[in-house]
Parts: structure tokens; C-alpha cells; sequence
């Protein structure tokens, strides 16, 4: 599945020397992580919301 890009999608080209994200996040936690777990997670929200696997792709400004 490819997502053309949109208007807004251009704001990572406008410095082309180094690509900023237009979202960021970061996460604390207070215990450690349960990788199996995370991934079971993921693998479940991707077949509802595949765009969270997303990347753009600055050559044909696409995601």
C-alpha cells in the first residue's frame, strides 16, 4: 500500500541535508519492557492501522 504524499509531506525536503520528523515521541518507562509482548502489540495494531508501520520516502515523496 503506498500513501502519495501530501503538501504538508514536503516539510522533511526543505533541508535536505538532514531529514527532521514532523512527530516525535518518547517514552519513559518504570519496569523493564516485555519484547514479546511489544511485539504481539504491534503486530495487532498493524492489521487495524497499518500506516504505524509507515515510512516517507523522501525520493518520491511518499510514505
Amino acid at each position: 500500500m503506498i500513501y502519495h504524499g501530501e503538501p504538508l509531506d514536503l516539510m522533511p525536503t526543505l533541508d535536505l541535508a538532514e531529514t527532521y520528523p514532523l512527530l516525535e515521541c518518547t517514552l519513559s518507562l518504570t519496569h523493564p519492557i516485555d519484547v514479546a509482548r511489544l511485539k504481539t502489540a504491534i503486530a495487532t495494531t498493524q492489521t487495524v492501522v497499518p500506516q504505524v508501520l509507515g515510512r516517507y520516502n523522501l525520493r518520491w515523496n511518499r510514505f
